[in-house]
């Protein structure tokens, strides 16, 4: 990013001046970028201690899902309910998880029969995830609706071999959102 660049964004702001300042002369001062790293890495944390599960919905006559918020397109299938949470679960998101997706769930007038995670972003869960995790499997069941995981990574799948794969079930896994959807959702309605 040149001078100008730097300028016309600082113009933007007192405060987006202000940051590309300490950061520029962070850089030149120190010229190190490895002193960037520890920003970066509070940047990832403070991004995934706070994210969005967000509903997705079915692109009509494809099998490809998006966030419902994002335009007409994506199409909630009745009974279903699919969601992304595109973090790893851990300490500092696990009540946040669980406090959003208790509001996927209860938001509409019935109670969806299935539940599918697509946990493509989700490629890592520590202890307070997997006993968060187990805890929405056990409300699941008290309201009686079916769980699935779709697009599981190799180390979350091997995380989950050590605790909840049992309980889950590796029937339940799939590798893509619309199979899941397909084999344990109600039957597709032909247009």
């Amino acid at each position: 990013m040149g001078v100008w660049q730097r300028y016309r964004l600082g113009a933007r702001g007192r405060r987006g001046f202000a940051q590309v300042a300490v950061g520029l002369v962070v850089v030149v001062g120190t010229g190190a970028v490895t002193q960037l790293q520890p920003a970066a890495v509070l940047d990832r944390t403070r991004r995934s201690a706070r994210p969005l599960l967000q509903v997705m919905g079915r692109i009509p006559d494809t099998t490809s899902w998006e966030p419902i918020d994002t335009g007409p397109g994506p199409v909630e299938v009745p009974g279903v309910l699919v969601v992304f949470f595109a973090v790893p679960l851990y300490f500092a998101n696990a009540t946040q998880f669980r406090e959003q997706l208790e509001a996927a769930l209860d938001r509409g007038p019935d109670s969806p029969g299935l539940l599918v995670l697509d946990a493509v972003g989700m490629y890592d869960m520590d202890f307070t995830g997997t006993r968060l995790l187990k805890q929405v499997l056990d409300d699941l069941d008290r309201r009686h609706v079916t769980f699935a995981l779709a697009r599981v990574g190799s180390h979350l799948r091997a995380n989950l071999a050590r605790s909840l794969l049992p309980r889950i079930g590796t029937d339940r896994l799939f590798p893509s959102v619309d199979q899941a959807v397909n084999a344990l959702g109600p039957p597709r309605r032909s247009s």
